[in-house]
């Protein structure tokens, strides 16, 4: 995981994957889950899941949003 980064360009709209990880720690795993792909045995893309609380505002409360 430390070797995955994400452009400059993109972090505006992602979040720095140190975020993400730290998201899913200290969040309640009824509402936040995270999500690696691996290829040959490395980490090739993450992402957060989040729902309910953990959800933004924009999001429908039944909805789940990376």
């Amino acid at each position: 995981m430390a070797d995955l980064q994400i452009s400059p360009a993109q972090v505006q709209f992602a979040g720095p994957i140190a975020r993400g990880v730290a998201a899913c720690e200290a969040g309640d795993p009824a509402d936040v889950a995270g999500l690696a792909i691996r290829a040959d045995g490395d980490v090739v893309r993450w992402g957060a899941l989040k729902r309910g609380g953990a959800a933004p505002d924009r999001v429908a409360r039944e909805a789940a949003v990376d």
